[in-house]
Order: structure tokens, then C-alpha cells, then sequence
């Protein structure tokens, strides 16, 4: 379904993308290949996509993993608010348990209500007065709008889209293509193995030569080859505020101490109006 892309997706580029919010990835963290999806709770393409994207775990079980990233489009009434539901299932350790309540939900053709979302959340197993607490203040609305900006900044103009290890995808793919791709991937990550790249880094080895980088949090995109990166100012700053918009205090603290001057003072200013107060 059509989003307002910030440019145009290439199949003969590939994109760096990053591992989502917390608790959005499900597979071996040293999975050859990595899923990842943008998606939207009350878009049928996704619903229909998401047990596709099950098929292949389970056809590939140490080799597949799948990130879901949200992107709630304006024409989805409720999309936004059950986005910001899935955010606080992450945070609680029960995301992909809620992921298939609210996808069965909206297989009824009922309109994902708040009532509709704490009931779905019940059934999950989550704390569902930290749940209606999390909506009746849309502590995750932050999170879930740049994790939307980040698909947009890469072309992510409908939903589903894809990236299988950095590969564009644009809508709904079917189990074949997508098993296709996987094995071509699984010949290409072998190789890196056997020369040397430990499994869990592959990914991140893949993306460092990608075309196009996400605008999103960059503590969240893959980094490969062993080596240890240290920020830079800008890149730091920007780690502060997305851990902030995320409720993360103790990572927003974490990260704060190196930030100088009108560094400090942007993040500062930023992540107390979230509550949290950096030194």
C-alpha cells in the first residue's frame, strides 16, 4: 500500500539497514541471513506476508532471522497505536506473541482498538496495566515514527518492504522468490565464513559495503569485521536522542558521558522533555 517515499528503491543497490527496536528480531542471532521488514498492523499485504516470512524461518531455522520494523500508514486508522503496543510487548519480552494476536485481530475486520490491543495483549501474556499505561501516554510514539522516518529514508514507500541482507524487496513476496534469495545469500555468507568472518558478524560484514544507509538510530545498524568503532560526535548525539525517544535512560546515560558543549546541551535539552535527565 502506497507511503511517501524519500527516494526510490533499486534492486541493483543494496541498503544498510539496521536490527530494529528491542525485542523486534526473531532467529539466531548469528543467522547467515537477515530479514528485515517494514510493516503495518492493519495492511493485509503484511498480515498475509508475515506467515510467508514464518515458512522460512522454519525451512531455514539456524540460518534465517527476521527484524520487523514498523511503518503504521495514515490510512490505517489504529495502525499508529498498535504500532506503540507492539513497542511496549518488545520492551516486556513478548513482541512476536503480540505481533500474531494483533495480526489475528485484524484478520476479523475489526478496527484495532485500545480495548481491541489490551485484549490482544492479555492473551500475550503481557502486564496489561503497563500496556494501557504505555498507550494512555505514548511513551513509544517517538520509537515507533523514526523507526517509520528510518524505512523512509531508504524508499520504504509501502508495505511490506523487504531487505534480505540488504536486498530490496518492494511488497509482498512470495515464499518461492523469497527462498530463492535466501539460498543465494546462504552462498554468499558461507563464503565469508569460510574465509574467516564469524557467523554472528556476517551481517554487519555484508552492509558495511552497502549503497544506501538508513537515517535511523545508528546503534542499531549492523557492524562487521571486529573491529570496534568508536562514534563520533554526531553519530553519539544521535544514539542519546533515539535512546531517549526509546525510554532507554540507562543507554542515554551510557552514551552521554563523552558529548561536549552544544552536543551536550542538544541532548540534554531533547531527552528532558522525555523525562530523563542527562548530566
Amino acid at each position: 500500500e502506497p507511503g511517501v517515499p524519500a527516494t526510490e528503491l533499486s534492486e541493483t543497490r543494496t541498503y544498510r539497514v539496521g536490527l530494529g527496536l528491542p525485542g523486534h528480531r526473531i532467529g539466531p542471532d548469528d543467522a547467515a541471513v537477515t530479514i528485515v521488514v517494514w510493516s503495518d498492523f492493519l495492511c493485509p499485504y503484511c498480515a498475509a506476508q508475515a506467515p510467508v516470512l514464518d515458512a522460512l524461518r522454519a525451512a531455514h531455522p539456524s540460518d534465517v532471522r527476521v527484524v520487523y520494523r514498523h511503518y503504521p500508514l495514515p490510512m490505517h486508522p489504529g495502525a499508529d497505536l498498535a504500532a506503540e503496543a507492539a513497542v511496549e510487548a518488545g520492551a516486556q519480552g513478548k513482541f512476536w506473541r503480540f505481533h500474531d494476536e494483533v495480526f489475528a485481530a485484524g484478520a476479523t475486520g475489526a478496527p484495532l482498538t485500545r480495548a481491541v490491543l489490551l485484549e490482544r495483549g492479555r492473551a500475550a501474556g503481557l502486564d496489561v496495566a503497563a500496556l494501557a499505561a504505555a498507550l494512555d501516554d505514548h511513551r513509544h510514539r517517538d520509537a515507533v515514527q523514526a523507526d517509520a522516518a528510518a524505512g523512509m529514508s531508504v524508499g520504504a514507500g509501502a508495505t511490506p518492504t523487504l531487505f534480505v541482507n540488504g536486498t530490496a524487496v518492494a511488497g509482498m513476496a512470495d515464499y518461492h522468490e523469497l527462498d530463492i534469495m535466501v539460498r543465494q545469500e546462504l552462498v554468499h555468507a558461507r563464503d565469508l565464513i569460510a574465509r574467516g568472518v564469524p557467523a554472528a558478524e556476517v551481517y554487519g560484514v555484508i552492509e558495511l559495503g552497502a549503497d544506501v544507509v538508513e537515517l535511523g538510530d545508528p546503534a542499531r545498524l549492523p557492524r562487521g569485521g571486529g573491529v570496534r568503532i568508536e562514534p563520533g560526535t554526531t553519530e553519539r548525539t544521535t544514539m542519546v536522542m533515539a535512546a531517549c525517544r526509546a525510554g532507554d535512560r540507562d543507554g542515554a546515560l551510557a552514551l552521554a558521558g563523552r558529548l561536549r558543549d552544544a552536543a551536550r546541551d542538544a541532548a540534554r535539552a531533547m531527552c528532558s522533555d522525555r523525562g530523563i535527565d542527562l548530566p
